[in-house]
């Protein structure tokens, strides 16, 4: 873990912070990406700016002091920002715009494709490129199968990503984020329950929670997952 590159990246959040929060009106809305104002936070307000800004530091900050300065963590910067912006998108809105959704397909491959050069490791592409097909056509056979029931298109083209880049950190990485993604939204959702907060014919955002098990995947996914191999075996 690598605290001077947490730091650094933990500032970019701050930077981008603002930027991100006027995203999440203007994406939706469907207004220019970069308005006038766009890099103060327009025309998002002080408390959002301040919310956003927070999720972004912390996790930006998280992903540098995980991954180091290593050649990947362009990619996986770039996927905390936008992770940050569509899970405030699908709280507000329900949504999971293919505006930042679909573009950033593209983008991983470029980085990841540019960080697997620099290793050497061609390998960790490939398997990005397979986890991204297996996990996305796993989610839209779910999504087609069972409509209605939980996931959407954009929970779909959501997994597909979140897919390419927990795969190209390896199957373990994969498997913890899949898991608590759904983990934790399917936990989210009991209380919502318990708590008479929704019904059980209310549509549940889902997408914040399945980005959270991801961002936590990439963070420690390879001591969780070692962690609960370890107790298996001793159990």
């Amino acid at each position: 873990m690598s605290l001077a590159v947490g730091l650094g990246c933990a500032l970019l959040g701050l930077v981008l912070g603002p930027f991100l929060a006027g995203l999440t009106l203007r994406v939706p809305a469907g207004d220019p990406i970069v308005a006038p104002g766009g890099w103060r936070g327009v025309p998002a307000g002080r408390p959002r700016i301040g919310v956003v800004t927070g999720l972004a530091v912390v996790v930006l900050g998280a992903l540098g002091a995980a991954l180091g300065a290593g050649p990947e963590l362009p990619a996986y910067l770039w996927l905390g920002a936008v992770g940050v912006t569509l899970a405030v998108i699908d709280v507000d809105c329900f949504r999971l715009p293919d505006r930042l959704t679909l573009p950033s397909y593209p983008v991983g491959l470029l980085l990841l494709g540019v960080a697997s050069a620099v290793d050497g490791d061609l390998a960790a592409l490939g398997r990005a490129l397979l986890a991204a097909a297996v996990v996305g056509g796993a989610a839209l056979l779910v999504a087609l199968l069972a409509p209605g029931g939980g996931l959407g298109l954009g929970d779909v083209k959501l997994l597909g990503l979140l897919g390419l880049y927990l795969g190209w950190l390896g199957w373990d990485v994969l498997l913890v984020g899949v898991a608590l993604g759904f983990g934790i939204g399917a936990a989210a959702a009991i209380v919502l329950l318990v708590l008479r907060r929704a019904g059980l014919t209310d549509h549940l955002a889902f997408g914040q929670w399945l980005i959270a098990g991801a961002v936590v995947a990439m963070v420690a996914g390879r001591p969780l997952a070692d962690a609960y191999l370890s107790a298996g075996t001793s159990g």
